[in-house]
């Protein structure tokens, strides 16, 4: 027997291929005029583009899954830039989809729904930073979110490949980032100690879904024990720099920045028109499983620094519960939720692109003029070489996409090491050079001290519209590689 929850009961059909459409065509147009104003691709993305060269078990201090759909539909399309966008589409959209296709499966009417999916509008995660930058954040929330509706539609429907199915979704959550294992941790126990899924509780569902997910992230996990250095990298990132208030108002002011402005609506809805149901029980259940599986967290690993997206793999939900535990009827709460919901909508779809337009301000990362700057190493060469190095993956990305001849390219991200050639070109922005990662870096791969370079020649540009803005300037030397001992 299914579970059954208590509230409204989803609507079957009404809408169901209209929305969705609706919502990949704000994400495409979203993504579109991005674009359309610059050619310049963000910081993550960037790095992204530099690590999808080649196809490893893994990569950096992030797991490996991100990387690995950017090679393959760049590979596919020969337009990773393009790839890059498409999979940023596919998955704001597929994170929508899996939090309406979970609240079905709890039973939320229509108008709950529309509560929830407006609620998401109003996290800063979603509607700004994802549409950004985001790589690794997102596509844990929304590996994270199908596990959700997968896990209640096998409760629903209980089959082996829907198990599977399950597990498969959690090794993609696990191999996106790792501190997805909070949420996958907490979602049993909350199916757990919910009456209305306790009574559907298999053993065996369990097994195969922590099988099928272990076997699919086994071969990182064997890359992991061999490279522990990357693990280490993520510690450094959450220790050892928060601020002078404290650990708990580090996680305060970063809950803050994810949830603001939703909790504005939530909290007066919520006060008012709250009303108790199954659905939003097993929903406050898993949030506080997930509250406590991040205190174990941050306990046993010393954190001491949050930043607001990493919440999102973990509480992406409570839009949901939200919806779940009132009523959308009650003093019109629903209608000023969706209302807020597409203004804030519409505004982030003109300002992505506007800030990068308006003429004055600082200029933001997308300004930075490296079309031009190409164009002007290209004059200054006569030729691209086959293989670059760049002191960053930011300008070492958006060079390689200027160029037709897209050589590859080699920076300090790059965890791998391959034969240079008897003479390589080096570009860098000066301010690197100051860097003593990048300057132990330069010299292990050419065998010469930063300050011994003797730079032959630099391209200067202005940020694109920001006439008075300082210029961009690359500097850039060819060296004759020495040999150096290299540790694998």
């Amino acid at each position: 027997m299914a579970p059954r929850w208590s509230g409204g009961a989803a609507s079957p059909s009404a809408g169901r291929l209209a929305w969705p459409v609706a919502l990949f065509v704000y994400l495409a147009l979203v993504a579109a005029m991005q674009a359309g104003v610059s050619p310049t691709v963000e910081l993550d993305q960037a790095e992204q583009l530099i690590l999808a060269q080649r196809l490893d078990w893994g990569y950096t201090n992030q797991p490996p899954l991100y990387t690995w759909l950017v090679w393959a539909l760049g590979t596919v399309t020969g337009l990773p830039v393009l790839a890059l966008w498409g999979i940023k589409i596919g998955l704001l959209g597929g994170l929508v989809l899996a939090c309406d296709g979970a609240a079905r499966e709890l039973g939320l009417s229509a108008a709950q729904r529309r509560v929830a999916l407006a609620g998401l509008a109003l996290l800063p995660a979603v509607v700004w930073e994802a549409q950004r930058d985001l790589t690794h954040s997102l596509l844990a929330a929304a590996a994270t979110a199908a596990v959700l509706w997968s896990a209640l539609n096998s409760l629903r429907q209980p089959a082996w490949w829907r198990d599977a199915r399950t597990g498969l979704l959690a090794a993609a959550a696990l191999l996106a980032k790792h501190n997805a294992m909070v949420f996958l941790v907490a979602l049993p126990l909350a199916l757990a100690l919910s009456p209305v899924t306790r009574g559907r509780w298999r053993w065996r569902s369990l097994f195969t879904v922590a099988a099928v997910g272990a076997l699919v992230w086994l071969p990182h996990g064997l890359w992991l024990m061999q490279h522990p250095e990357s693990l280490d990298r993520t510690l450094q990132k959450i220790q050892g720099s928060g601020g002078p208030g404290g650990l708990a108002a580090e996680a305060a002011q970063a809950l803050l920045a994810f949830f603001t402005p939703w909790w504005l609506l939530a909290l007066p809805m919520l006060w008012q028109a709250r009303r108790a149901s199954e659905a939003s029980r097993f929903l406050g259940h898993l949030a506080l499983a997930v509250a406590a599986g991040l205190l174990l967290f941050t306990t046993a690993l010393g954190v001491d620094r949050f930043s607001p997206r990493w919440f999102f793999p973990q509480l992406f939900f409570l839009p949901l519960w939200l919806a779940a535990a009132t009523d959308p009827a009650v003093r019109k709460w629903g209608r000023r939720m969706v209302a807020v919901g597409a203004v804030v909508t519409a505004i982030a779809a003109l300002a992505l692109p506007a800030r990068v337009l308006w003429p004055s301000g600082k200029p933001t990362r997308q300004n930075l003029p490296y079309a031009d700057l190409a164009a002007a190493l290209r004059t200054q060469w006569g030729a691209v070489p086959p293989l670059l190095l760049a002191t960053h993956h930011m300008p070492g990305a958006n060079l390689k996409h200027a160029w037709p001849e897209a050589p590859r390219v080699l920076t300090p991200v790059v965890p791998w090491l391959e034969p240079l050639p008897a003479e390589v070109l080096l570009v860098a922005q000066p301010a690197d050079l100051r860097d003593p990662r990048v300057q132990r870096w330069v010299q292990a791969r050419t065998g010469h001290a930063v300050t011994d370079i003797a730079w032959q020649g630099e391209v200067a540009a202005r940020p694109w519209y920001r006439s008075e803005a300082e210029s961009v300037v690359l500097k850039w030397a060819r060296l004759p590689v020495r040999p150096v001992v290299l540790k694998p």
